[in-house]
């Protein structure tokens, strides 16, 4: 069928190619003008049809040949199947299985999508296209109980419990991009425990990190009633908000960085479903208000980057350095960086409306909620005693205040003073 349908709407726009080609006057009336005209047309009538043509000659659906080494990175020993690979190459927003809520809104989309390749085939075929679609579709919806639609092929939807089911392999997301990795278990795990031998993390038993992370909770919440809700500086809403209970512990992951030589781990520690998850978002809020709108250094990109510089005269005694800050989350000083928050919010004369809390009892709040946390990978326990955890909510804050503190050291030089300085 689809071969038949391709075969009718290459005639078809040969056909009209014909018929929109200028026929020569045989009375020759036309001036040199008009003839000129007319081969114009004629030549771009040309070039549209054939790019008609190679449009309809083109595959349906996502170009995975040519994409394949972008979405998929298999950094393990594992060969993939080709169905495996087909299924991880349609990326981490791929819809594996819809379920139809509305009927209606359902068969109307179908209708619409079919009509849309009217143009590029004949009425006869087309014809009997919708009347063979809409009896399968509707077939379809009868036979399904669930009224689910799978959009992927049995033999990729088995691909999907094949992967599930090898403990051999850990897949995920790289460090940046939206493509999919797949690593070594083993590997994985070892990488992973370089990280957490640092100095920064202290390995626990199961039964002593228990312990502290009910501690953890109880001094928060009693600390948060004490302090804010009896004194009425947070009303009944916010304190229920704040207040935790039943915490689990924080959860440590890598995201392998393919961008960079073998591929070393970012440590993550997702912080959501903590005793200070909340609490940090609710801190954040404050400290974002106060945070100023752009940061001179700042670069979003690299191609700002060139815009900024491409007109930037350079002499010839001047050099250029790039600098890249390893581990930056575990490597900085969280008090450091407690206390450059705090002088961001009560600097500012105006910080009573949008902070109503002391200094110190800011201070403290800011404790509960980064110092000392613990978390999880997989069957361990630890606790991060330094830096801030890159996950948590604030953990990208407080890394930020801190570098732009260095970066007013830098400015302030005056022998060695850069030109330019700009980060990313």
């Amino acid at each position: 069928m689809p071969v038949r349908h391709e075969t009718s709407a290459t005639k078809n726009v040969a056909k009209s190619k014909t018929a929109r080609t200028p026929k020569a006057n045989s009375n020759g009336g036309k001036n040199d003008g008009d003839r000129a005209k007319a081969k114009s047309t004629s030549a771009m009538d040309e070039t549209t049809d054939i790019k008609d043509l190679a449009d309809l000659r083109k595959p349906v659906g996502q170009d995975y040949l040519n994409y394949k080494s972008q979405l998929v990175h298999n950094l393990s020993s594992y060969v993939l199947t080709p169905n495996e690979e087909r299924l991880l190459q349609r990326g981490w927003k791929f819809c594996i299985e819809n379920k139809v809520s509305n009927m209606m809104n359902f068969m109307t989309e179908i209708e619409l999508n079919a009509y849309t390749l009217k143009p590029v085939i004949s009425a006869s075929v087309f014809k009997v296209f919708c009347r063979d679609f809409y009896l399968f579709s509707s077939q379809m919806m009868k036979v399904s109980k669930r009224k689910n639609i799978r959009n992927v092929s049995d033999a990729e939807y088995e691909a999907i419990q094949s992967l599930k089911s090898n403990t051999d392999i850990v897949v995920m997301k790289a460090d940046k991009g939206n493509c999919i990795v797949i690593l070594d278990k083993k590997d994985y795990v070892r990488r992973a425990c370089e990280i957490l031998q640092l100095d920064q993390f202290e390995s626990v038993t199961r039964r002593a990190g228990l312990l502290h992370l009910h501690n953890r909770e109880k001094q928060m919440n009693d600390y948060i009633r004490t302090h804010l809700h009896d004194k009425q500086l947070i009303g009944t809403s916010l304190f229920m908000r704040l207040h935790s209970t039943s915490a689990s512990f924080s959860t440590f992951y890598g995201l392998p960085k393919i961008h960079k030589n073998n591929y070393p781990l970012r440590p993550i520690i997702s912080s959501i479903g903590s005793y200070s998850y909340e609490l940090s978002k609710h801190l954040a809020n404050i400290i974002n208000r106060h945070r100023p709108a752009q940061v001179l250094s700042h670069v979003k990109d690299s191609f700002h980057f060139v815009n900024l510089i491409k007109d930037f005269q350079f002499q010839s005694n001047q050099s250029m350095y790039s600098f890249d800050i390893e581990s930056l989350y575990t490597q900085v000083p969280v008090f450091e960086a407690i206390d450059c928050a705090l002088d961001l919010i009560f600097k500012d004369k105006k910080w009573q409306p949008t902070c109503p809390y002391s200094r110190e009892q800011m201070k403290n709040l800011l404790k509960f909620a980064v110092c000392d946390a613990p978390f999880r990978f997989y069957n361990e326990i630890f606790i991060q005693r330094e830096g801030v955890a890159m996950g948590s909510v604030l953990g990208p804050i407080l890394a930020e205040l801190f570098v732009q503190k260095e970066e007013e050291k830098i400015q302030n030089l005056t022998d060695i003073k850069p030109v330019l300085y700009k980060r990313y």
